[in-house]
């Protein structure tokens, strides 16, 4: 092996192993549900769950705190049932995918995920994130609906 070709497999694996720390830190640090601090509260959500039939099942402010994820605000105020690696219902929610949870039951709204889903949207718009990667601000709107899957 020449000088030329081992610099080109060392910054190979030098840039590998960048791009895989990078981005386990971003989404850890960004999608962190466990550390959450609930001594001050630091502004309100009003949640809406709807079913598939766009009837109000749930209308709630909800409180959240520093550090609070979508994800762990739904966990602390309702029965919340995650998938698992298989898509398959979790009651624990005890698997969370690399960009966090996702939900497939929120109280008497459920979802199978193949043919139909809990559809997030902040303030009126579809959110591109989940719950454990969505921002939310004070005063926001964050609804979710069950929908056909291909809506």
């Amino acid at each position: 092996m020449n000088g030329y070709t081992k610099t080109k497999v060392a910054l190979s694996i030098l840039m590998i192993v960048s791009l895989v720390l990078v981005y386990i830190f971003l989404l850890d640090y960004h999608s962190d549900d466990k550390d959450i601090n609930t001594d001050i509260v630091k502004g309100q959500i009003t949640f809406k769950l709807y079913d598939e039939f766009d009837v109000i099942i749930i209308d709630d402010v909800l409180d959240y705190y520093d550090n609070d994820s979508l994800y762990t605000i739904l966990q602390r105020n309702y029965q919340v049932v995650c998938a698992n690696q298989f898509y398959q219902r979790d009651e624990t929610c005890s698997y969370r995918f690399i960009n966090g949870y996702v939900i497939l039951e929120i109280e008497s709204v459920v979802s199978n995920w193949y043919q139909t889903v809990l559809t997030l949207y902040i303030n009126g718009v579809r959110a591109n994130y989940g719950v454990s990667l969505v921002d939310f601000k004070d005063g926001d709107l964050v609804e979710f609906k069950r929908t056909i899957y291909d809506e």
